[in-house]
This record gives C-alpha cells, sequence and structure tokens, in this order.
C-alpha cells in the first residue's frame, strides 16, 4: 500500500527523468571487451557481487542466436568459499532461481541464457539478476546456511544407512525442552545417541549444548550418549570446544573429518 504522508506531488515526467538518468548511468558503466580471439564478448557491468566486484558475463552469437552466460563463475566461488550445491535440497533451491529468472545452468555449473535479437536486453537483465539472487541464497543468507549444513548432515546419515530421527525435543529436569537435530535408536552395540549440530561453535552455543546434555539425563537411558557435529569449514583450531565438552562426557566430531566417525554412529 503507497502511504500519503506527503503533499508534494510526484509527477510522471520527474519519474521518466530518473528512469532515463539510471539507463544512462547503467549504459556508461557498462564496459565491453573482445576474449577469446574475438570468439566471445566480456561485459562488465556495474551490479556488484559478494565481494563488490563487477560482475562479468560472456556473450557469443551462434547459429541459434545469442548465448550469455557466467562462465562458472559464481558457482564456482561459491564452492571455494565453502557453499557447495551438491545437495538435492541445494539443488531444489538453485532450480527454483534459475526457473524463476529464466536461466539454466550447463553441464559445467555455468549459469547461462539463450536469446534472439529482440529479447537480448531483457535476458541480459534476467542473467544478471539470476547471478545476484544465486549469491544471495546461498552465501549471504545465515539462516539458509545453517539449514543446509542440517541437511548435508541428513543425508550424509541416509547415504550411510543410519537410521536416525530428527529434530527431537526432550524434556529436561529443568522443564526446559531440548532440542536435539537427530538421534540414533539403540542397537545391540551401542545405546541411543544424541546428536547436536553446531554451526558456529561459539562459547554460549558449546554451553547450549552441555545445559541440553545434563538436563535431560533423567530422561535418557543410562547407556545413552552424545555427539556434537561441528561445521568447520572456516575454523582452523576447535581444541578448546572439543575439551570442554569431552569434560561433560559428549564427543565433538569435525564436519570435515565425517568419515572418521562414522562408524560410531552406525554401529
Amino acid at each position: 500500500m503507497i502511504c500519503l504522508g506527503s503533499n508534494e506531488m510526484t509527477t510522471i515526467e520527474q519519474v521518466q527523468a530518473m528512469t532515463d538518468e539510471y539507463f544512462r548511468w547503467l549504459r556508461q558503466e557498462t564496459t565491453f571487451k573482445s576474449v577469446a580471439a574475438g570468439e566471445w564478448v566480456e561485459i562488465t557491468t556495474p551490479m556488484l557481487d559478494r565481494h563488490n566486484d563487477h560482475i562479468q558475463i560472456y556473450v557469443r552469437h551462434d547459429e541459434r542466436g545469442w548465448y550469455l552466460t557466467d562462465d562458472s563463475f559464481t558457482l564456482d566461488d561459491l564452492a571455494m568459499s565453502g557453499c557447495e550445491v551438491n545437495s538435492s535440497r541445494r539443488k531444489f533451491l538453485l532450480d527454483q532461481v534459475l526457473n524463476g529468472f529464466g536461466v539454466s545452468l550447463d553441464e559445467n555449473n555455468a549459469i547461462y541464457a539463450r536469446a534472439s535479437d529482440q529479447d537480448f536486453a531483457r535476458q541480459k537483465h534476467f542473467l544478471l539478476q539470476a547471478i545476484l539472487a544465486v549469491n544471495d541464497l546461498f552465501y549471504l543468507s545465515k539462516p539458509n546456511i545453517e539449514r543446509f549444513f542440517f541437511e548435508d548432515v541428513a543425508d550424509w546419515l541416509d547415504n550411510n544407512d543410519i537410521r536416525n530421527s530428527r529434530r527431537i525435543i526432550v524434556m529436561g529436569k529443568s522443564h526446559y525442552s531440548h532440542q536435539f537435530d537427530f538421534i540414533i535408536p539403540k542397537s545391540k552395540q551401542a545405546g541411543e545417541r544424541f546428536i547436536k549440530l553446531l554451526n558456529n561453535p561459539t562459547q554460549s552455543n558449546i554451553k547450549s549444548a552441555l545445559f541440553s546434555w545434563i538436563d535431560t539425563k533423567e530422561n535418557r537411558e543410562h547407556n545413552s550418549s552424545a555427539f556434537v557435529i561441528v561445521n568447520d569449514e572456516n575454523i582452523k583450531a576447535l581444541e578448546e570446544e572439543k575439551s570442554a565438552l569431552e569434560s561433560y562426557g559428549l564427543q565433538m566430531f569435525e564436519w570435515s573429518k565425517k568419515e572418521n566417525f562414522v562408524q560410531n554412529l552406525a554401529a
């Protein structure tokens, strides 16, 4: 709803003038460079990526018309930052974004669009918007990053045939309820295993995991055990956190070393 909080009139002519100014800026700040022996043209746009670098796309003309691509930069850059689109959920979200802008993904993870002479400008615009949206979805949104970590662990458990229940609430002695991300049922070899995920292992998160485990003691079987899986993609040393958890009987595993502890959970 438009708020009518001012008596000052805004004319169509004013808005048209501002729009024309925007288009002038867009043209002035866009540069073109012939690359690959003249086969491609590199377009450097005034749009900025998450590094505050200008987004570049590459264009060529073939028998099917115009082909516009990011040359795989967007997804390769995200992968180098530890955010790979490698789970079914992430691929689903990526497809949603790309389909929304009418662009596609090739076998080399390049985001691309096809265009005719008539819709070249529109397709170029949609490609740039798709690149910006993919960056926002997979890197800038912390809730998404946390959700992706949960889904990565869930997929890994399933791929290793480790039965589990997800996001289980257990009541504590304090009458506070505590959520465990996964619970693996007891077997002949091991008791129930409770798993907490820490995407960001801060001191407060460590304390919260410890309290959840201690407070639920009376409502767990005596031979149950606890595991904390830490997303260590951008963390170098976790010895202090590991020592704090182990002093109360919780085992901490680093996600990058998950294959080393699969047997602890599969038993």
